[in-house]
């Protein structure tokens, strides 16, 4: 989209502003621009024009993002032949010589802290730094974070280039702090709920990147930390995004995804789930620099021989403790929060930062002076970041469950996207696959232990999903174990059974009938007709149940009625419990302790039995029937 040279007056309705032009080139340089412009925001003296300079490997994707702004465009031969007043650009790479205004080049990171490979030569230089036909031009200013920054362009034989240097202190960091106080809106946008921890990996681009060295951590990220006490988000670099397209990007982590990944689009939400987050997985980056700065507990995932030595980001390097992704990443996870000291990593900030809280208003004044005009008042203001928005977020809608009997009977139950979880033989306790019958991969909903509808009878979270996605293919990670039954997960002693030392019942107990109640009232024939048509809908279902989070109501396969509560639980932990009861014949009817993975404390889970009016059931325990043949999980 292209606009008309601004001496074309008989078109405009203001007159008197002083042109600005705006160079594009690369998707992070460019929302970098657009982001700092909002400090010269409501100013009429001013009018912005965009060019967009296409000769970068990173340019897909920009010229959609200021067309979704409602940015025209000049040509790049148009804004060569027109006169601006001042030249605005947050890319270093873009040619600079054609213009006779002063040049304001901003920083799209965290000072000159890596070497990239250059786009013409091939060759590694230092990121940040102009191009060498515009490092000795008097009217190119570059915009520092820091005066160590200055130094360091100096002892790069790059003198000149110092001397035209403004440390005007870093526009993205203030905003982050200014976002503070807003951390648990962020958190509630992103569907943190008040005692889950936020995980974020916030990865660079590049083959040293952590997602270039790790690209299944996000998937073993989710895992490895249970559902109800994680949610995982990833922020990757937009030259990832530039490079592969959204679509190939997701469709790499199409498991992940599944599993309820909090992917954040390339062009905005990283700074605020910064915010947001309990812990940050990074590497060498300018994200994993804001993490520390913020005081967020860090582990690296990856660090790569890209990063410049002496800067704020190798301080970082020798500071932070590595994760091993060959390892459990949930009691490291764990273990560094727990360990994590305030302040731990201030002498990384106070490298990094100068002028805290003092950007917008330096900014201005940088850009203000070269045009010769007086600053407004209200340039000086830092506004906090908007809430993050997720890149087609899904939940989960099929779980590994994972439970055992504990001392004094406490039931302990975790459970995890079953897209991500590989079949573990060795694993101690008994497991199960739940699954929704909105859950669209077939194999999970066929090989489900326990098979649940969401209903609005009662409150809590439906477990429906945000929107449709698709299937996994055959032979994806984490695809249930066709021959999941008894013989494939049987009830030992140990962990996994309980014994007389943790309180469990004896034997006698166990083959008691449970207590009918008179809770059949509340079921009435149709959730009855819903549950028994889940049964024949699924038939390797051994459990079939309808409710909420909080709340459900249960038919198991000898036609035994269930009715399961515990406000705020999960429905599939809820229904693990019913299943771990029944799989150790011990009575289900009455209170239960429970212990759910990734939360504190102990919640009270209540099961009756209820008795229909006009009907009987014959006394005995309630059974899973087997069925011959291999059988689904549990």
């Amino acid at each position: 989209m292209s606009r008309p040279d601004g001496s074309e007056r008989r078109w405009s309705t203001f007159v008197g502003q002083f042109p600005v032009l705006v160079l594009a080139r690369t998707f992070t340089s460019t929302v970098r621009a657009i982001e700092a412009l909002d400090v010269l925001r409501g100013d009429f003296r001013l009018e912005f024009r965009f060019c967009f300079d296409e000769s970068s490997a990173f340019h897909q994707g920009v010229a959609e993002l200021l067309d979704r702004l409602g940015i025209p465009l000049v040509t790049w031969d148009d804004a060569i032949a027109s006169k601006y007043a001042l030249v605005i650009t947050a890319s270093e790479n873009v040619d600079l010589t054609p213009f006779a205004a002063p040049v304001v080049v901003l920083p799209h990171g965290v000072g000159f802290q890596k070497y990239v490979p250059d786009s013409r030569s091939g060759e590694r230089r230092l990121s940040g730094v102009v191009r060498p036909e515009s490092r000795e031009a008097d009217g190119i200013h570059l915009a520092l974070s820091h005066p160590d920054q200055r130094t360091q362009l100096a002892a790069a034989e790059h003198g000149r280039l110092a001397e035209n240097t403004a440390v005007i202190g870093d526009l993205a960091y203030d905003r982050m702090r200014a976002g503070m106080r807003l951390r648990e809106r962020y958190r509630s946008a992103l569907g943190v709920p008040p005692g889950q921890r936020l995980v974020v990996l916030a990865s660079t681009w590049g083959e040293q990147s952590a997602i270039g060295v790790h690209p299944r951590l996000p998937a073993q990220l989710l895992a490895d930390l249970p559902v109800d006490g994680y949610r995982v988000a990833a922020v990757l670099h937009p030259n990832v995004w530039s490079r592969y397209g959204p679509w190939q990007v997701r469709h790499w982590l199409a498991a992940a995804m599944d599993a309820g990944l909090l992917l954040l689009p390339p062009s905005a939400g990283w700074g605020s789930a910064l915010v947001a987050a309990d812990c940050v997985v990074g590497d060498h980056s300018s994200m994993a620099v804001y993490a520390a700065a913020l005081d967020r507990p860090l582990l690296l995932a990856a660090f790569g021989a890209e990063a410049v030595p002496g800067t704020a980001v190798a301080r970082l390097g020798a500071q932070a403790p590595r994760l091993d992704p060959g390892t459990d990443l949930h009691p490291q996870v764990d273990g560094v929060i727990a360990e994590h000291a305030p302040g731990r990593y201030s002498e990384v900030a106070d490298r990094a930062f100068a002028h805290v809280g003092e950007s917008a208003r330096r900014f201005a004044e940088l850009c203000y002076g070269l045009l010769d005009l007086s600053a407004p008042d209200h340039c000086a203001r830092i506004r906090a970041l908007d809430p993050p928005a997720p890149d087609h977020h899904r939940p989960p809608l099929a779980f590994e469950m994972r439970s055992r009997l504990g001392a004094g009977g406490v039931v302990h139950v975790a459970r995890y996207p079953a897209s991500v979880r590989p079949f573990d033989e060795e694993a101690a306790g008994l497991r199960h696959l739940f699954a929704a019958d909105t859950e669209p991969d077939q194999r999970y909903v066929e090989n489900a232990s326990v098979i649940h509808r969401a209903t609005e009878h009662t409150g809590g979270t439906s477990s429906q999903p945000d929107d449709e996605r698709p299937s996994a293919a055959a032979g994806d990670e984490g695809a249930p174990c066709a021959a999941g039954d008894e013989r494939a997960f049987p009830v030992t002693e140990g962990e996994g059974a309980p014994s007389t030392a943790e309180g469990a019942s004896s034997a006698a107990d166990a083959q008691s009938a449970p207590a009918a109640t008179d809770d059949g009232g509340a079921w009435g024939p149709d959730a009855e007709r819903g549950l028994r048509a889940l049964l024949e809908l699924h038939p390797g279902a051994l459990i079939a149940a309808i409710g909420t989070d909080g709340d459900c109501r249960c038919l198991l396969r000898d036609g035994t009625r269930v009715h399961v509560r515990s406000p705020g639980t999960a429905a599939p932990v809820l229904t693990a419990v019913v299943y771990t009861l029944l799989r150790h014949r011990l009575p289900i009817s009455g209170d239960h302790r429970v212990r759910v993975s990734g939360t504190p404390g102990h919640r009270t889970v209540r099961i009756d039995v209820p008795r229909l009016q006009g009907r009987s059931r014959s006394a005995g325990q309630p059974q899973i029937a087997r069925r011959d043949g291999p059988q689904p999980e549990g």
